[in-house]
């Protein structure tokens, strides 16, 4: 047990060190404490110790960032879609790729300077630097010249990748990309329609898939050979499937394992528990990286593991299909906050996620076959159209159910309940159990009614990238002002409804076009067909407008020929504050706002047209008098928005500068 508790309380370091809100470091904090006393009583307490304080100083290293600044030697570690990881072995670093020549095992010569990696995000979509900043990167490099090779590895795996995906159609291409290697190549109508049914992962690389076709060979070796032969026949296997574990750690935590339960037993002439050797592995794992301890693919799979480990009381009661339905069962259950991570369920998930997982493990299987030896084109472009065309079928069937979704806070205590739910079991208390489960259940029901929006009110300028979006609430009453807009994807269904579904809101009273630009309005039409909003207003005529106790007042009212021209310049009063929403209004309608109005303030006032030179003179400015100034924009945009004169403008007057491409979504608390 000494290795399961050393294990344990390094993750455990880890996390507590990982830089989370406080309600989490709280709660895994008391857990540390419990599993503190149960190492104690097995006689672990110090393995487990010196593991969780090891895991603490660890942790902290990821926020240790060193620039580079100079002429060194670089090591690719990780190659991605237009990028490349590189380490000098001190510190990590982001590097530009476009052209993909870089493979894991280059060793480069860079001079140049590093800067604070920065890129668009969206709120409620995957977060690109906050998956760096798990991987410990926190700088880019910005070399000076081309890159050069100091040593070119031989292996040239994406090379070799592309070259066979080339031989396939563009849809085939797409499949065997997300299922063999783990990389997004083109549009795949299936993977977009696997997304939002929430079972992509029915369609990408796993450790469970390569489990499921090393677990066939294994069963068809057996026939003829001993278990020894057939367990070394499976460590061959997974060896061919190793080019995989650059991307996926799940594959490497298998091959890693089943190393270990072939190999250690022969070395130390003594049986090893199946705890122990999920433990040994997931040490070695995180002593080569461990960064790999906040990755989904280590979390999950590890997790996994150990629950269904100590579930085994609970599934060895059953056999054949009802055991696997079970462990099935038991599967999604605690997988259900990754399900809600999108504010939806998707209850018929479960049965596609069934019908599509057999024909991806098959088509997983053949096509790494095929890459090993030659392209089975017309074989795999058959196999790869049926499953796209049985997954645009069910996605044509699918619905969803608007669920809030968990914090990371809601999914560790979620963990903690699960396990302690399982401890019930094991010393059979059943009616503890029972009361434990449905007061659980009960709690969670009642955190979708929104009981304290009728005690307080926020505005938020949602993080929409390069765009506008603003949440207005007082009380049970809604208000949105714009709803951004962008090209790539549904921005409603992505980024705005689920945001909508985390704050418990059910409904918008009204949406507000500011006017007619994309960056504003591109997401109205798909919000107003996914969500009820109960009123739209695009014309100046509404104005003032009221809705419930929220007052609007419109003072651009002189239009023009420019869309910004016409850009509402609203005002309100929410909270205990003061909010000027000005759109896109250029200095012109400003000006003459300004002589109408010379007496208008405010507390917060939302920069003009993203921070741009058109808006936001020193004229306004002086006449607002604004305490804090919002910019909604993009990071590293185009238009180079905001300005460094309007920045300049905004500190020359001590205003507090607040922006969503470093902040994220913005958020201000008050009372109705």
């Amino acid at each position: 047990m000494a290795l399961f508790y050393a294990f344990i309380g390094l993750w455990a370091g880890l996390f507590l060190s990982g830089g989370y809100e406080p309600s989490f470091v709280i709660l895994l904090a008391s857990l540390c404490l419990g599993l503190g006393f149960f190492a104690y009583r097995k006689g672990a307490l110090w393995p487990y110790a010196i593991a969780l304080a090891l895991g603490i100083g660890l942790g902290c290293l990821r926020f240790w960032v060193i620039p580079f600044s100079g002429n060194g030697p670089f090591l690719v570690y990780k190659a991605g879609n237009g990028y490349v990881f590189v380490t000098n072995f001190i510190s990590r670093f982001y590097l530009t790729d476009k052209e993909g020549a870089y493979e894991v095992g280059d060793v480069l010569r860079i001079s140049g300077d590093s800067q604070a990696f920065r890129a668009t995000t969206y709120e409620s979509r995957f977060s690109f630097p906050l998956y760096l900043q798990r991987l410990g990167i926190a700088q880019e490099i910005v070399p000076e010249g081309y890159p050069q090779f100091a040593f070119r590895s031989p292996l040239r795996f994406r090379s070799w990748e592309n070259h066979f995906l080339s031989s396939f159609e563009k849809e085939t291409a797409s499949l065997l990309g997300k299922l063999l290697f783990a990389r997004s190549v083109g549009e795949s109508e299936a993977l977009d329609a696997a997304k939002e049914m929430g079972i992509l992962f029915a369609l990408s690389t796993s450790g469970f898939f390569l489990g499921r076709i090393i677990g066939f060979i294994k069963h068809l070796l057996s026939y003829k050979f001993s278990s020894r032969v057939t367990e070394i026949a499976g460590v061959v296997a997974l060896s061919l499937f190793l080019p995989l574990a650059f991307r996926k750690v799940g594959i490497l935590r298998l091959w890693l394992g089943s190393i270990l339960a072939l190999a250690l037993p022969k070395i130390t002439k003594k049986r090893w528990q199946r705890l122990d050797l999920i433990a040994l592995s997931g040490l070695i794992i995180l002593g080569l990286d461990f960064h790999y301890a906040y990755q989904t693919g280590f979390i999950l799979g590890f997790g996994l593991s150990l629950f269904f480990l100590f579930a085994r009381p609970i599934t060895s009661h059953f056999q054949g299909l009802k055991k696997k339905a079970v462990s099935y069962g038991l599967l999604r259950f605690l997988l259900l906050p990754v399900s809600l991570s999108t504010g939806a369920l998707h209850p018929l998930g479960i049965l596609f996620s069934l019908l599509l997982i057999p024909w991806s493990i098959l088509l997983m299987g053949i096509g790494y076959f095929s890459y090993l030896t030659f392209p089975f084109t017309h074989v795999l472009n058959g196999m790869s159209g049926a499953l796209s065309s049985v997954t645009l079928f069910l996605a044509k069937m699918d619905f969803e159910i608007g669920i809030p979704s968990l914090s990371k806070t809601g999914i560790l205590l979620f963990i903690c309940i699960t396990i302690i739910i399982l401890i019930t079991y094991f010393l059979r208390m059943k009616k503890c159990r029972q009361i434990l489960a449905i007061s659980t259940l009960g709690f969670y029901l009642f955190t979708f009614i929104p009981s304290w929006h009728f005690a307080t009110s926020e505005v938020c300028f949602i993080n929409v990238g390069q765009g506008d979006c603003i949440l207005l609430r007082s009380g049970v009453t809604t208000v949105m002002m714009d709803t951004g807009g962008v090209l790539g994807f549904d921005i409603a269904k992505e980024t705005v409804i689920p945001y909508l579904r985390k704050r418990r809101i059910y409904h918008i009273d009204a949406l507000i076009a500011s006017h007619g630009d994309y960056d504003h309005v591109g997401g109205v039409p798909s919000l107003i067909a996914n969500y009820p909003v109960r009123k739209y207003v695009t014309s100046a005529s509404e104005f003032p407008l009221r809705v419930g106790p929220l007052t609007f007042e419109n003072y651009n009212h002189y239009g023009g020929k420019d869309e910004n021209d016409r850009s509402f310049v609203l005002s309100t009063y929410v909270g205990g504050r003061s909010y000027l929403l000005t759109g896109d209004a250029p200095k012109e309608v400003e000006r003459k706002i300004i002589q109408e109005h010379p007496s208008l303030r405010c507390d917060i006032l939302k920069v003009g047209h993203h921070g741009s030179s058109t808006s936001s003179s020193a004229e306004f400015l002086d006449c607002l008098r604004p305490k804090e100034a919002v910019v909604s924009c993009g990071a590293r945009n185009k238009y180079g928005h905001p300005n460094a004169d309007v920045i300049a403008r905004l500190n020359e007057r001590n205003i507090t500068i607040r922006r969503t491409d470093i902040e994220g979504t913005i958020v201000y608390y008050g009372l109705p």
